[in-house]
């Protein structure tokens, strides 16, 4: 999130913290979700504690699509539909948690929005950007080591480098993974325990 909209939750005591396999219905995720699609846009859930004595649902929602238009405001070059609130709901089967749901047109919109890295594209364009690649993934089938030359060598098999914790669910099938990163047993690739980036290769 922009520091403005998180220094407004937070003085509001609001504190806010795709698909691999069958994605979960919208508002079912219970820990901060991300949802990459094949066409390159994201769903964005961003869950945590709802302090509902201090704050009603639809301010939060007002608060999330202000911090939406002040950006689009400030990047008048990006497309009006780069990113927006879809929803802010309660989190089904889950006491005082809430998901701020976002769409983004694209991986660069997300990036510019939260201030953080979200690669989605080839391995060959990555390399050509120099982006750095790791070494040490490991296949989400059996485990084994993949490696690095085979990585280097499949510039047209799509990636994501990504520096968020969270879960990420995606439409196409991941390959391999970097150190750190847990395949779930519904397809999800649990992040939040990466030291580092995460890196996954798709095939």
């Amino acid at each position: 999130m922009k520091k403005t909209f998180a220094l407004c939750l937070c003085c509001l005591t609001v504190i806010l913290l795709v698909a691999c396999g069958q994605s979960q219905l919208a508002g079912s995720y219970q820990t901060t979700t991300i949802e990459a699609l094949k066409d390159g846009s994201l769903n964005y859930y961003l869950v945590d504690t709802f302090e509902k004595e201090y704050y009603e649902l639809a301010g939060l929602a007002d608060l999330a699509k202000d911090e939406v238009a002040k950006f689009q405001e400030e990047n008048r070059s990006a497309s009006a539909d780069c990113v927006r609130v879809t929803s802010v709901e309660m989190v089904e089967g889950a006491k005082d948690l809430v998901s701020v749901n976002y769409r983004f047109a694209d991986s660069a919109s997300f990036e510019k929005f939260n201030h953080c890295l979200f690669y989605h594209g080839t391995v060959g364009e990555a390399l050509d950007q120099k982006i750095k690649m790791l070494s040490g993934y490991r296949k989400v089938k059996d485990q084994s080591v993949v490696a690095e030359i085979e990585v280097r060598n499949s510039r047209d098999s799509r990636m994501i480098i990504t520096d968020q914790k969270c879960v990420l669910y995606c439409e196409l099938k991941p390959y391999c993974v970097s150190e750190g990163v847990t395949v779930l047993e519904d397809g999800g690739l649990d992040l939040r325990e990466c030291k580092g980036n995460a890196y996954i290769i798709f095939k």
